[in-house]
């Protein structure tokens, strides 16, 4: 089976015709877990597959996917997958937590979303922007450079400037370089996950990935508690710390403040970077498109450049950032598990059921997007 193909077009996964099974199945899971996408998953709307005594639901069919993850939610849980990978670093923050604690942190931090409040940091985030583009203008012609790298580079000094009003320093290379270790398990916790193993089992380099993890979140530990001991600052930081639950009156207390600031700190910058990355990527096999988009920001801007107001003009740019995130989605998959029997579309599913909404190829549906 074909890994994918470049030349005759944009990177794509190249779908196996049958589901995959065997061992060969938990190397490509270790390399690239969407290499087990077979084609039917992009044909048909729903789709299952037994493996390992459990029972995979695919589901590609856009209202199926809004009765898992909208109208009946309390019915699905994330997956204990989705824990494996992501609950060493992120804790029990927004995107890891259940029920009534993930309402309780979502009401808390629900002002930092406010479209308002993110414009008003739009200035910070195109002078930090600017100040990544300088420096990057400034290296010789042909020096080769890792794109990813740069964008992660680049969000975390946004992320800095916003979050934390540039007054806490860390070590920002560091920090994408934990983030890579973590990410980089993904495909083994995966794969052991999916073939029964317990998520203490060893595997390859897990000892580098707790380390990683541990320094990420001693690094947002280090920002809470140095931010307990100074002024009341104007950053999104400040916004959790000052908000309360409206029920309860609560605040978040540290350790949720902790394990949301990594939250937003290592997959919030990650995502966006790999938008960035994959964006970049399709210009570059796409000159007319780049020249299009230079135009736009070069009308848009004037002899200023751009400014705050004049961001939201930049309709076309807007739609080729929407195209790459459709090709390239920085989630490709969302797991879920059922708290209890029932039924997605004509498929009975029980507890141990695994339902798979594999976005990437939702993107690529046949009918969806032909």
């Amino acid at each position: 089976m074909e890994r994918c193909i470049v030349a005759d077009g944009p990177a794509r996964v190249v779908p196996p015709p049958e589901p995959v099974a065997g061992r060969r199945r938990l190397g490509i899971a270790i390399r690239n877990p969407l290499e087990l996408l077979w084609e039917a998953v992009y044909r048909e709307g729903l789709h299952t597959l037994r493996a390992n005594r459990r029972l995979s639901v695919f589901v590609t069919d856009p209202d199926l996917i809004r009765l898992v993850l909208v109208e009946d939610r309390e019915r699905y849980n994330k997956s204990e997958i989705f824990h494996r990978v992501l609950g060493p670093i992120l804790g029990e923050g927004i995107l890891t937590s259940e029920g009534e604690h993930w309402r309780h942190q979502r009401q808390i931090a629900a002002p930092i979303f406010r479209p308002d409040r993110i414009e008003s940091y739009v200035q910070q985030i195109l002078t930090s922007t600017e100040s990544e583009a300088d420096r990057l203008a400034k290296m010789p012609a042909g020096t080769p450079i890792s794109l990813s790298d740069e964008m992660k580079l680049t969000t975390l000094q946004i992320f800095a400037a916003t979050f934390l009003s540039g007054t806490y320093r860390f070590d920002v290379e560091a920090q994408i370089e934990a983030s890579k270790t973590v990410v980089g398990s993904t495909g083994w916790v995966i794969a052991l996950a999916n073939i029964g193993l317990p998520a203490s089992f060893p595997y390859p380099g897990r000892r580098r990935v707790t380390a990683a993890a541990n320094y990420v979140r001693r690094v947002a530990s280090d920002i809470v508690t140095a931010r307990t001991h100074q002024s009341r600052e104007d950053d999104l930081l400040q916004s959790p710390i000052d908000s309360r639950d409206e029920g309860s009156g609560e605040a978040m207390s540290d350790p949720e403040i902790i394990d949301n600031l990594v939250t937003f700190m290592s997959a919030g910058h990650d995502t966006t970077a790999l938008a960035l990355t994959w964006t970049f990527y399709l210009l570059s096999i796409h000159p007319e498109v780049e020249e299009r988009v230079l135009a736009e920001i070069e009308d848009a801007g004037g002899a200023e450049g751009i400014v705050p107001e004049r961001v939201s003009s930049l309709a076309y740019t807007r739609q080729v950032i929407s195209e790459a995130l459709r090709l390239y989605p920085p989630v490709p998959w969302l797991l879920r598990t059922p708290v209890r029997e029932g039924k997605i579309g004509n498929v009975d599913i029980t507890r141990r059921s695994s339902i798979v909404i594999p976005v990437y190829a939702v993107h690529r549906h046949r009918k969806i997007v032909g």
